[in-house]
């Protein structure tokens, strides 16, 4: 995670903002190791995949979790696109309330742009973390939606 006056930027699994953040998440009774094994869990379930749902469930490693993603049948990005954004909205509340410390940190970012160095054009801001203008949010060319899930999760925390 590295940061200036305005933007907080993130990449990968070591970073307390990343859905492959190891910090368990309890819903509906299930244990999840991670933000992703939910999602992805969640996902195959959407698609009515039991067979993937049930493997992602015995996968730990969000990076195996989200590999699983492509032998979801009957999967369409459009439709996971649709639900997605729900399903991790649901997984960073319930992380953040379950993990109190990391509440804190996430608080501790004040009120700046947070943002997912990837160069995925919907969850992340199209840029990699060593590229040169990625603390400068103007620079961003992707969505962004899991930089804007955690400042809207900020926000309520704020109250």
């Amino acid at each position: 995670t590295v940061s200036n006056e305005r933007s907080v930027i993130f990449h990968g699994r070591d970073s307390f903002l990343s859905n492959f953040y190891y910090a368990p998440i309890v819903i509906d009774n299930q244990t999840y190791s991670c933000n992703e094994q939910y999602y992805m869990h969640k996902l195959a379930e959407n698609f009515s995949d039991d067979e993937t749902a049930a493997k992602v469930l015995r996968e730990p490693d969000p990076a195996r979790c989200k590999n699983m993603m492509r032998s979801i049948k009957n999967f369409t990005k459009r439709e996971a696109d649709q639900v997605g954004k729900k399903l991790l909205q649901k997984a960073n509340e319930v992380k953040f309330s379950q993990h109190p410390d990391l509440a804190q940190l996430l608080l501790q970012t004040d009120n700046k742009e947070i943002g997912e160095a990837s160069k995925d054009k919907q969850w992340g801001i199209n840029l990699n973390p060593w590229d040169r203008n990625v603390l400068h949010s103007a620079n961003w060319s992707g969505e962004n939606w899991q930089g804007k899930i955690l400042m809207e999760i900020r926000k309520s925390l704020q109250k």
